[in-house]
């Protein structure tokens, strides 16, 4: 935009720096908060919630992290197949692709305006997500693929609006190639095309949305937990009104929300410097501690189990056990 308005000598357009300052502002308060939080500005990308350091966490020594691991090529695969796989039934995703891509290079060989180069960025997600999935800590597991599983299939869904935009293209073109040499097929052509996009609709409810599918097997996989340790939790903060509870949130935060409680009454990974004095003396500084096994809460209590009682042993099947534990110590009750 910055280009076109320079161009045409007009950049001193009020409502482009506007503009500008707002898109700018974003990132930058981000960069801020990381920098006065956690003491790195890029905390985000090289601390120990980040996505590079889960990735070494939960990597098996010896094997790739995940499929497309430093290999754009097959990371474009991957991404491209699922977004075949959120906006088409699953025959027809191939077809899909084809005709968006024949759709789009015949716009722009068509194209008299330069306006329409900048719809091309609606492509743009298929080179940004195959670069995070090959540098990023970014996987996308798919069923139809190894390891034949479900993780981040929304990001395919990024390639909607070009799909939108390439089959619109191709309509228009096969429209326009039929009134011509069949006038009188005009609106059965048409209809036919109307038709079509409701049988990719229905079979795609049928088969299950990619999305939905991954969806409802997060939540079969938490729901025990999800209904558990909140009716726990609000039973001990019961006796303990307004007491802190120390727990990691960045796995489990909907459990926070289940409880009923602010997340100002936990102390958790966030906290930077009150949550490394609490994993120092966790009795000392929680009324209530959630740790699950292998985590930060988890390691300090072995480290630091004075005062502390375990009260709930929660486990589920493909998830760390949880233990609940109560403090006879805190002062923050």
């Amino acid at each position: 935009m910055g280009v076109t308005l320079a161009r045409r000598g007009a950049l001193r357009s009020r409502s482009f720096w506007l503009a500008s300052a707002v898109v700018v502002a974003a990132p930058l308060a981000w960069f801020a908060y990381n920098a006065g939080a956690f003491g790195d500005w890029l905390f985000f990308v090289r601390g120990p919630y980040s996505a590079k350091a889960i990735e070494i966490r939960t990597s098996v020594p010896g094997f790739p992290p995940h499929p497309g691991w430093h290999n754009p090529w097959v990371a474009f695969l991957f991404y491209m197949k699922a977004a075949e796989m959120d906006a088409a039934a699953a025959a027809w995703g191939n077809v899909l692709l084809g005709l968006s891509l024949l759709g789009t290079a015949l716009a722009w060989f068509a194209a008299r305006k330069n306006g329409f180069k900048w719809a091309l960025l609606l492509w743009f997600p298929a080179a940004f997500y195959a670069y995070s999935v090959a540098y990023g800590s970014v996987p996308i597991f798919l069923p139809v693929w190894w390891p034949h599983s479900f993780y981040n299939t929304r990001y395919g869904m990024e390639l909607l609006p070009a799909f939108a935009l390439g089959l619109g293209f191709a309509a228009q073109y096969a429209m326009s190639a039929v009134r011509k040499v069949k006038p009188n097929w005009v609106n059965f052509f048409a209809a036919t095309l109307f038709a079509l996009v409701a049988l990719n609709t229905w079979r795609i409810c049928r088969e299950r949305a990619l999305v939905y599918v991954e969806g409802t097997k997060n939540i079969e996989a938490r729901r025990g937990y999800d209904l558990e340790i909140p009716s726990a939790l609000r039973g001990l903060l019961k006796d303990r009104p307004g007491g802190m509870v120390l727990m990691v949130t960045s796995v489990y935060p909907e459990i926070i929300a289940f409880t009923g409680i602010p997340l100002r009454q936990t102390i958790n990974e966030s906290d930077k410097e009150f949550y490394q004095a609490a994993l120092a003396a966790p009795a000392a500084n929680a009324a209530v501690v959630l740790a699950f096994d292998g985590d930060d809460v988890d390691r300090a209590v072995k480290a630091h189990p004075e005062g502390l009682t375990e009260m709930f042993r929660f486990e589920s099947s493909n998830q760390q056990p949880g233990t609940i534990y109560v403090s006879a110590t805190s002062s923050r009750q």
